[in-house]
């Protein structure tokens, strides 16, 4: 059989892991072969392939645009000597181009020494290079301040992925928002710091200070959203969780998380393994994330 042809029946023999920076390798939970995930799911790349290189999930890995050269397109540094240990993160397609661009210029005022990342869901060729101005702009704040920090951009490869991790033709699931969790969790594992992620259309007001207060002693923070784990958890997905030991238990009327505002710290080892490592290898697996006859108002896996 073709390797375009290979389906999530084939893969269950696949034993992922996650590479990170370096000699570092991170090793997932497996889950039993039978139960990986739907049987006729297609993947235009190889499930193995899909996971274990970074280049297969983003356009022109690693290739520098002329426009701005010193963006980073491919493998980023781990902190060590960095000016700050943050690294910013956000994205957008077309429809929250302009609320993405607003967020982040906030953050390069919340933080002017932090590193920053934008994640490519879609942008057209006309607020791709509006971004790339704003690249620019940014470069020439870094160096005035003599910030160490970088700019990196990624542009998500859709093509790459199953259909159901779409946004494409997907209004009802938007592919189980996996297309935010996979850039937030590619980024961390290799940054190893702090890694905040906002959502395009947000803005930064007051500063970050109370995030990263909260996130060096807790490992990780994340505003409420309304609602319980009952009213935004499909059924489907806490029964996968728990079945398959990503997490301990399933508690529906604990309080829920927003996958929108979300700092995490690598130093805290309990949140990778607990959060991290499990939310990253869901995020792969329709089962997990966007189990059939979920949707947007009550289905995903964003944050448990």
């Amino acid at each position: 059989m073709n390797d375009s042809n290979q389906t999530s029946n084939q893969l269950s023999i696949v034993k992922t892991s996650i590479p990170t920076h370096g000699n570092d390798l991170l090793t997932p939970i497996q889950l039993k072969d039978f139960e990986y995930d739907y049987a006729n799911i297609h993947y235009p790349v190889p499930f193995n392939k899909l996971v274990s290189d970074i280049s297969n999930r983003y356009d022109n890995y690693g290739v520098k645009i002329e426009s701005v050269p010193f963006v980073l397109t491919g493998d980023i540094p781990k902190f060590e000597k960095q000016t700050s240990e943050v690294l910013m993160m956000t994205g957008a397609s077309d429809n929250h181009a302009l609320g993405s661009f607003n967020c982040l210029f906030s953050m390069v005022v919340a933080d002017p020494y932090a590193s920053y990342m934008y994640i490519d869901l879609g942008l057209s060729t006309r607020f791709r290079n509006i971004l790339f101005t704003h690249f620019n702009t940014i470069h020439q704040i870094q160096k005035k301040m003599n910030s160490t920090g970088f700019i990196a951009y990624r542009k998500f490869k859709f093509n790459s992925f199953p259909a159901w991790i779409k946004l494409a033709g997907n209004k009802q699931q938007r592919g189980g928002y996996a297309w935010k969790v996979i850039p937030l969790g590619d980024a961390y594992f290799a940054w190893k710091g702090i890694v905040f992620w906002l959502d395009g259309g947000s803005l930064i007001r007051e500063g970050i200070n109370r995030e990263l207060t909260n996130v060096r002693m807790d490992g990780i923070y994340s505003l409420l959203s309304s609602g319980n784990q009952q009213k935004w958890t499909y059924n489907a997905t806490s029964d996968f969780l728990v079945r398959n030991h990503l997490i301990d238990r399933f508690n529906p009327r604990d309080p829920n998380a927003s996958g929108g505002h979300l700092i995490i710290d690598w130093s805290n080892k309990t949140v990778l393994n607990k959060v991290m490592i499990p939310y990253y290898q869901c995020a792969f697996t329709q089962k997990c994330m966007s189990p059939r006859g979920s949707n947007k108002i009550k289905q995903y896996c964003l944050l448990y």
